[in-house]
């Protein structure tokens, strides 16, 4: 039988709703870095904003507040965080975000985050969850094996890397499913 020492879940599109970023940044393909260097800490919020005003041609506040609505749009989603609650062995969270999302979320779902041992953000890993070296960081800091990591993603290219690392994965796509899923894997 597996020895699972280790279940990390996603938090947006799993515990949480997705934050509705998608009508935000749906005519602006170009924008693509720019979330991508914000979502790894790697710029100020500042800079952000300026960088955004150029590319939306909207002032930076303005901008920055637009930004900040698309993202803090959230919802716990229970059935889903039931089920991480009778989980029993050590569980974490592993979250893609970025310095507005981030504060948002670690304010306003303490309960939620407290039910892990530990929750992990982008923003503070430097990383995200389509690298290979976010899965090496975790395996190390929580010290486990790959194949004694379980990780819950509703997003197929976030399981990409983990999977090629030997970490076992499930595509969360319903609750009923998971709940399979994870018996599958010989948690209850």
């Amino acid at each position: 039988k597996m020895r699972i020492k280790a279940v990390v879940f996603d938090l947006g599109g799993v515990l949480l709703t997705d934050p509705q970023y998608k009508e935000f940044w749906k005519n602006h393909q170009e924008a693509d870095e720019l979330k991508e260097l914000f979502g790894r800490g790697k710029l100020s919020i500042s800079e952000f904003g300026k960088r955004g005003e150029k590319m939306f041609r909207i002032s930076k506040d303005e901008f920055l507040e637009e930004h900040k609505k698309a993202y803090t749009n959230v919802e716990r989603m229970d059935e889903v965080i039931n089920i991480f609650k009778k989980i029993k062995i050590a569980k974490y969270i592993l979250s893609d975000s970025n310095p507005v999302h981030m504060p948002y979320i670690k304010k306003n779902f303490k309960d939620v985050l407290k039910l892990a041992k530990k929750a992990y953000f982008s923003p503070e890993l430097g990383t995200k969850k389509t690298d290979l070296e976010t899965f090496e960081l975790l395996l190390k800091d929580i010290g486990v094996a790959p194949s004694e990591m379980v990780l819950v993603d509703n997003r197929e290219d976030c399981l990409v890397e983990p999977k090629r690392e030997g970490i076992r994965t499930i595509l969360f796509k319903f609750p009923e499913q998971l709940v399979k899923d994870l018996k599958r894997l010989g948690m209850e």
